[in-house]
C-alpha cells in the first residue's frame, strides 16, 4: 500500500538565481469541497460557452471518422494484450512460477511495444479531450487546490487567491507547486 503524502517541500530557483522555499500540503476536506464547487462553476461556464462535453466530442469524432468503433476495438485489444503480458511477466504463463530472466526481458520488451502502440493510437483522442468541459473543469479544480495549498516556509500563503495564482501560473513557483500537489494527490 502506498504511503500517504501530506506535505512536499520544494526549493525553487528563480531566473535571477534567488532560491525560494515553499511547501505544498494535502488539502483538507473543507478545501476539497470548495474546489469541487469551483470545478462545478467552471464546468457550467464551459457549457454556457458551448465547449463540448466528452460525450459530444465522442459523437463528433465518430461522425468525422477521427475515432470510431474500430479504434475502440483496437484500444481494447491492445489493453487486453498488455494485461495478459503483465500477468505472464509477474506470475508466469502457468500462474505458478515466474518466467526465466531472458523470457521476462522479452515479455517486458513486448509490453513496452504494446504500450507505445496504445499511446500512438489514443494520442489524437486524448489531445482533443483536453479541451472538453470536463477537462477544463478538472484543471480549474486542480488550480484552485494549488492556489490554496501552497505556502512559503514561514507558513504564509504564496497566493492570496485563485485569481492571483492564475495570473502567475506560468512562473517557476507555480509550476513547482503544481508538481508537488500532483505528487501528493496522485502519488
Amino acid at each position: 500500500m502506498a504511503k500517504l503524502i501530506n506535505k512536499v517541500d520544494r526549493t525553487v530557483t528563480l531566473d535571477d538565481k534567488t532560491e525560494i522555499k515553499i511547501y505544498v500540503q494535502r488539502p483538507n476536506n473543507n478545501l476539497v469541497k470548495l474546489a469541487d464547487r469551483h470545478k462545478s462553476k467552471a464546468w457550467n461556464q464551459a457549457i454556457q460557452d458551448d465547449v463540448l462535453t466528452k460525450k459530444e466530442l465522442a459523437v463528433l469524432m465518430d461522425n468525422r471518422g477521427i475515432w470510431d468503433e474500430t479504434k475502440d476495438k483496437q484500444e481494447d485489444e491492445i489493453t487486453q494484450r498488455i494485461v495478459k503480458l503483465e500477468q505472464e511477466l509477474y506470475t508466469g504463463g502457468d500462474g505458478k512460477s515466474k518466467p526465466k530472466v531472458s523470457e521476462g526481458r522479452d515479455i517486458a520488451v513486448e509490453i513496452r511495444r504494446e504500450r507505445m502502440d496504445l499511446r500512438d493510437l489514443i494520442a489524437e483522442r486524448i489531445s482533443l479531450e483536453e479541451n472538453t468541459a470536463e477537462s477544463l473543469a478538472d484543471n480549474a479544480r486542480f488550480d484552485f487546490l494549488v492556489a490554496h495549498c501552497t505556502y512559503y516556509e514561514n507558513g504564509s500563503r504564496v497566493y492570496n487567491s485563485f485569481e492571483e495564482y492564475n495570473q502567475k501560473s506560468a512562473d517557476e513557483i507555480a509550476f513547482s507547486a503544481a508538481s508537488a500537489l500532483g505528487e501528493i494527490l496522485y502519488n
